[in-house]
């Protein structure tokens, strides 16, 4: 008992230190949400990109030293067998980043008081599977190097090589399971680590390497990268178990263990394939192009950049597009960092105006990106090869360019669980480079070629993101406004029904009740919060045929939370079941005339004349959202998705009160109380925002007319 009280009061001391740290990190923190609301993105991406960049130079200076070590000691043979495993290492490790989707999308979709728990165990799961793959390839590795060694009797450089080959081979087994336990918490949260945690594995590497140099370059490359694993695979997994601690998720491996075969039997195999799959994609084709203009050299042919300067292949194409790998990777990689973004933006559809305002300025970074790893390129160039052309150099910048926008378009596909269209741009790259590398083209250039090929990669993205969107079905769960909007414009038989639910209960528990009856309706109505105890919903039902949904399933369902199903009789269409609700009182019509948003406005600042409008529709609302405090900026937004999940006609934050306005299924507008103006139901704007919502139930305003 006396252990269970020292571990629970140890947990305590250290969330508490966590929450003081977040607290001290708050002041200089930028959020997502606090820059979508200010309109002002720029500042987030250099938030989230400094650390990033710094990274990929210590990365790129690494890179180089390797390079000139592996080519001045070793063997033509040699030097491919270690390129080829390092290729092959980034296919798996995308490949397995790719599969772990599915665990994430699992752990999204979690919910309920046990939510902590099954997404320990699910972890743990996918933490057995990913110890399973690493063993495999070890013994795999090991047993290879061994019957290479006996049979060749290897000795000098020759062990050497196969020891690096077996190293690459261990620390590509030993990143899985790291991978894996990062990916379980980055499914619902980031990760936050000190930036001197996240230099601190290079700047090992980049030490050991100047230390034991002098004694032995090939010893001293092979233990900075043993230093360099161990090192980040330890901050990891301070950083990363510390989050699940706190979150109270910590991974059971033993009891996971023993259900392995039945969690293993369960996994949706097509979606694991097609998960993986896309990850492998996201991966392949910047070493596609490393094959395509650097590799197919390596045999002492070369391929025309530059159709008509022959001079510009001054440098060894291959050894030149391999030396600056890293900055051909890092064009893609940069944009990996807002993959989390894209996927809360994703599972936020009234979010979307925003969502697509954040991707097209994030278009426009990718040229500042693009920029900055094309100069790395230019500098690793110019030091390596003090006679190339900058003419040739600047026609790369293009390159670097369209291979950023490509990596974007990949992402954001993949966030947005579009794995087909994401594999489908890679086998159309793919076949495209295949037939440059063969010569079908070869009366044009290479160069631009590949960037052909690039562009319509992108354009299979684009179009598949476009028809993904068409086919995008409206959310079950709207406001009130948006629900009774639909239904006033239905032309279809309906019928209506109303759930009572228990009073006083959690947030989370009327956001799980709706949740429930979302998913009983999906493809068959919608629902929405009439009152914090209510929810109504409306069933299109085929002329000739009876409704499908019974609301009275959700009584035994919640376990009691719904304890009332009201139901009116089948109408004719949705005018029609707007009048029945109304003469069955459960809407009534206002006895003043309803304005438009503008008359709505202007009453909201006759009551508080402090408060504050947030037209998320102007892109000149910086200055009305500095009137606002910074933590209700960063928070504002997810406090307006909760309130439409709960049933909330407004949410609080630091004493103040904010109104959510959603109007077509988009959040449009955000009033703002502070703290000191009063309580927020005193007044009677409240009542003339809940008649404007239902007004074109009532009939004082037609469905989707909101000026």
């Amino acid at each position: 008992m006396c252990g269970r009280h020292s571990a629970g009061e140890s947990l305590m001391k250290e969330i508490d230190a966590w929450f003081r740290k977040a607290a001290k990190r708050q002041g200089r923190l930028v959020t997502l949400y606090s820059s979508l609301l200010r309109n002002r993105l720029m500042p987030y991406f250099v938030y989230r990109l400094r650390y990033l960049l710094v990274l990929q130079l210590l990365v790129l200076i690494v890179h180089v030293a390797e390079f000139l070590i592996l080519f001045s000691h070793l063997q033509h043979f040699s030097v491919i067998l270690i390129f080829l495993l390092r290729a092959g290492t980034l296919l798996v490790r995308g490949g397995w980043w790719g599969a772990l989707e599915v665990m994430r999308e699992r752990l999204r979709g979690l919910v309920g008081a046990d939510a902590m728990r099954r997404s320990g165990d699910e972890v743990s799961s996918w933490l057995v599977g990913s110890l399973l793959i690493s063993s495999i390839l070890i013994v795999m590795a090991l047993a290879i190097c061994l019957l290479y060694i006996s049979r060749w009797d290897a000795s000098g450089a020759d062990a050497i090589v196969y020891i690096y080959a077996l190293l690459i081979a261990v620390e590509l087994a030993v990143r899985l399971p790291t991978v894996t336990l990062h990916s379980g918490i980055y499914a619902t949260r980031r990760v936050y680590r000190p930036f001197v945690s996240m230099l601190f594995p290079t700047v090992v590497q980049i030490a050991v390497l100047a230390a034991l140099y002098a004694f032995d370059p090939l010893t001293a490359l092979i233990a900075s990268i043993i230093a360099s694993t161990a090192c980040s695979i330890a901050v990891t997994y301070i950083y990363t178990l510390r989050m699940y601690r706190i979150a109270g998720m910590v991974p059971n491996l033993r009891r996971s263990v023993r259900s392995f075969g039945t969690f293993a039997t369960r996994l949706p195999l097509g979606r694991l394939a097609l998960s993986a799959g896309a990850g492998l994609a996201l991966r392949v084709d910047s070493l596609l192009v490393l094959a395509l203009l650097g590799l197919g050299s390596l045999d002492g042919e070369t391929i025309s950049l530059v159709a008509g300067h022959p001079q510009w292949n001054t440098p060894h194409v291959g050894v030149f597009f391999y030396l600056i790998l890293p900055t051909v990777r890092g064009s893609f990689e940069w944009s990996v960092l807002f993959y989390f973004d894209l996927v809360r933006l994703r599972n936020a559809p009234p979010l979307r105006d925003l969502a697509h305002m954040f991707f097209l300025k994030l278009l426009f970074a990718a040229v500042a990106v693009a920029l900055y790893f094309w100069l790395l390129s230019v500098a690793v160039a110019v030091a390596a090869y003090r006679d190339i052309s900058i003419v040739f150099l600047a026609a790369l910048l293009p390159l670097f360019i369209l291979r950023a926008w490509l990596g974007l378009l990949q992402v954001r596909a993949f966030a947005n669980a579009e794995l087909a269209v994401v594999c489908g741009s890679v086998l159309v790259l793919i076949i495209g480079l295949a037939l440059v590398l063969v010569g079908e083209f070869a009366d044009r250039d290479d160069l631009v070629q590949v960037m052909v090929c690039v562009v319509a990669a992108g354009l299979i993205l684009l179009l598949g993101h476009f028809y993904a969107e068409r086919r995008r079905k409206r959310p079950v769960l709207l406001s009130l406004n948006d629900w009774c909007d639909q239904l006033a414009l239905a032309d279809h038989p309906v019928q209506v029904g109303q759930l009572r639910i228990a009073e006083g209960l959690y947030t989370r528990h009327r956001s799980a009740t709706a949740e429930l009856l979302s998913q009983r309706l999906a493809g068959i109505g919608h629902c929405a919060w009439r009152s914090r105890s209510t929810l109504i919903y409306s069933i299109q039902v085929a002329r000739g045929t009876a409704p499908v949904f019974d609301g009275y399933d959700l009584v035994a369902g919640t376990g009691g939370i719904v304890h009332q199903v009201r139901e009116l009789e089948l109408q004719s269409d949705g005018r029609a079941a707007c009048d029945a609700m109304v003469q069955a009182d459960w809407f009534r019509a206002s006895d003043k005339s309803v304005g438009d948003l503008q008359s709505l406005c202007g009453e909201f600042h006759a009551n508080w004349p402090n408060g504050t409008i947030i037209d998320l529709h102007s892109g000149k609302r910086a200055a009305d959202v500095a009137r606002i405090g910074a933590d209700i900026q960063g928070s504002a937004l997810p406090l307006a998705m909760a309130s439409l999940r709960s049933g909330s006609v407004f949410t609080s934050r630091a004493g103040t009160n904010i109104f959510p306005l959603f109007v077509s299924d988009r959040l449009r507008m955000l009033f703002v109380v502070p703290a000191d103006d009063g309580p927020p139901l005193s007044s009677q704007w409240v009542d003339s925002l809940h008649d404007w919502q239902i007004s074109a139930l009532t009939g004082e305003r037609s469905g989707n007319d909101h000026a």
